[in-house]
């Protein structure tokens, strides 16, 4: 991990916010009162042991979705040793 901002070339880091800046965004969308439980949600959507019902009404069908495809699961489970945001690029 990069420590000090001089080692990051800042046209590097704007593209880096820029990308990232649509995933705050839907984030914010699916967990606009974020709580604990709901942040378990992000980081394992395919945890067993998730409460859906703590889940927003609007995106439940989609966290259903997600949790129920397999390719994404595959996808999720082959990146568990890299960031999870790595695993969100990919996947969408």
């Amino acid at each position: 991990m990069i420590e000090e901002d001089h080692l990051l070339d800042p046209s590097l880091k704007n593209e880096i916010i820029q990308h990232l800046k649509p995933l705050e965004s839907e984030l914010k969308r699916y967990f606009p009162e974020f709580e604990e439980e709901e942040g378990k949600l992000v980081r394992n959507p395919f945890s067993g042991t998730l409460d859906i019902a703590a889940i927003p009404d609007d995106v439940q069908g989609e966290f259903l979705d997600l949790r129920n495809d397999s390719a994404a699961r595959d996808l999720y489970e082959d990146h568990t040793s890299s960031p999870l945001a790595i695993f969100y690029y990919l996947f969408m």
